[in-house]
């Protein structure tokens, strides 16, 4: 009897092993682009704090905190400031292949003024996700 609830407790564990093992592992990565368009939406929402989180503990983006602290446009993507309702064209590439640092190339279009930027995000690995080291910011254009 005592060894029947040893096999059964043994075996409620193991399957409860299992379980977490499963549910650990189906976690899908955010690939580094991803993170930086993550990034960019965040901020953009006002979600500064949880923008924050995916950002690397060590980090090289010493603006982030003043922009937090004032509330403003981080990314100057609301291109509305003065009049000109533009479209923000958004895309990103990764650069290299390594395993702990990611290149991200930004590249933001301003379509109907046709201002376009270039910048590389840096990111490195930490606790198998993907955080932002190095962010340049991005400043407005001389509206036309």
């Amino acid at each position: 009897m005592k060894l029947k609830k040893i096999n059964l407790f043994l075996s409620l564990l193991a399957s409860i092993f299992l379980l977490a093992s499963f549910i650990a592992c189906s976690k899908k990565i955010q690939e580094p682009e991803e993170v930086v368009m993550s990034f960019i939406k965040l901020c953009e929402e006002g979600k500064v704090d949880e923008a924050q989180k995916l950002l690397a503990s060590k980090n090289n983006v010493d603006y982030f905190k003043k922009f937090k602290e004032r509330k403003k446009d981080m990314l100057f993507i609301d291109y509305d400031y003065k009049g000109n309702d533009d479209v923000l064209e958004i895309n990103t590439s990764r650069v290299n292949k390594s395993d702990e640092i990611a290149i991200v190339l930004l590249e933001t279009n301003y379509r109907i003024q046709q201002h376009k930027f270039s910048k590389n995000i840096i990111l490195h690995k930490e606790n198998n996700e993907w955080k932002i080291y190095e962010y340049p910011s991005l400043y407005p254009v001389k509206v036309k």
